[in-house]
């Protein structure tokens, strides 16, 4: 994908590769036309996301094999639902028509990002150092942090919509919380300080 990508840009680009190996030795080349044409809020089995841009992506190739005398012509018509943020596509379904001689194949998918794989870890500063236990976790979670400067935790799902918070006394590192009513699947823990800085670690519910 070409970065930036915004609502009601566009872009083509060609590409061209070949294999040699197998039964057959081909050349594939085509284009690839990828437009951002809707936002809004995508929702999944497992949760709701907003600020979603979806993008429409149409490709046109042709596979040129070196002994068969017909060629094999593709157009694959998809679309992927992204959010800042998730670096891979939510959902993509699409459409894909293969014509190679009298014959004609057509062939329908969907794929959806798995819940577990919609969190990216954070990296530096203070990440890692809050602690929860057992994750994861049935009906209630332990949450351990090495400074007592912590004014709040809270229950987020995987959206970053907060469900629960709990106000944490001052030098206290350690609370519990309960976890009954929640959905089995994948929610977040933020911890708040006294500055105003948070922490987030990632929390199965099982």
């Amino acid at each position: 994908m070409s970065y930036p990508l915004t609502f009601g840009s566009s872009y083509t680009d060609g590409f061209s590769c070949s294999e040699t190996g197998g039964v057959y030795d081909v050349v594939r080349y085509g284009t690839i036309t990828m437009t951002a044409d809707a936002y809004g809020t995508l929702i999944l089995p497992y949760g709701t996301f907003t600020d979603c841009l979806r993008l429409h992506e149409v490709r046109d190739f042709i596979d040129a094999f070196s002994s068969l005398p017909d060629s094999g012509f593709v157009t694959r018509d998809y679309y992927h639902f992204v959010r800042p943020g998730i670096h891979a596509s939510l959902l993509t379904m699409g459409t894909q028509v293969y014509t190679q001689g009298t014959s004609t194949i057509i062939s329908e998918g969907t794929t959806m990002l798995d819940p577990l794989s919609t969190w990216i870890d954070p990296v530096g500063g203070a990440a890692g150092l809050m602690l929860l236990a057992p994750n994861p976790a049935t009906d209630r979670v332990e949450v351990f942090v090495p400074s007592g400067d912590v004014t709040a935790v809270e229950l987020c799902d995987a959206t970053g919509r907060t469900l629960r918070s709990w106000t944490i006394r001052a030098g206290a590192q350690h609370a519990v919380l309960y976890l009954s009513g929640l959905p089995c699947w994948v929610h977040v823990v933020r911890i708040v300080r006294a500055d105003g800085s948070a922490e987030v670690q990632r929390l199965l519910k099982g």
